[in-house]
């Protein structure tokens, strides 16, 4: 018995150990990601992503400003929604590399360079 509430308790400290990590990492990604970013290939778009939760999407046909998250590393979810509606989020293959960001789903990928 006292073997068993041994090794629940390993477990249960593993659980909390992974879960602040996991904390870290969100925070990790969002030091990261809060900047202003430039489309690569000349189509003037621009992401700004700020340290409350929102970013700002322009480019010659839109201007709106979203919610974001992170549901794990290696994802971004979006949020558009218009004030007052529900909520629309969309998830997003997120990847950071040098000082590049890209931003795909199936079909296509948006490449981002810092300013």
């Amino acid at each position: 018995m006292t073997r068993l509430l041994v090794s629940i308790s390993c477990l249960l400290c593993l659980i909390f150990a992974l879960q602040a990590c996991h904390r870290v990492t969100q925070k990790e990604l969002k030091a990261k990601i809060v900047d202003t970013w430039d489309e690569v290939r000349g189509t003037n778009e621009m992401l700004e992503f700020h340290d409350d939760g929102t970013v700002l999407m322009q480019s010659p046909n839109t201007d709106q400003t979203c919610l974001y998250d992170f549901p794990d590393t290696s994802h971004l979810r979006l949020d558009c929604a218009a004030p007052g509606q529900p909520p629309r989020p969309q998830v997003w293959k997120l990847e950071f590399k040098d000082n590049h960001l890209l931003i795909r789903d199936k079909g296509e990928v948006g490449t981002y360079k810092r300013r």
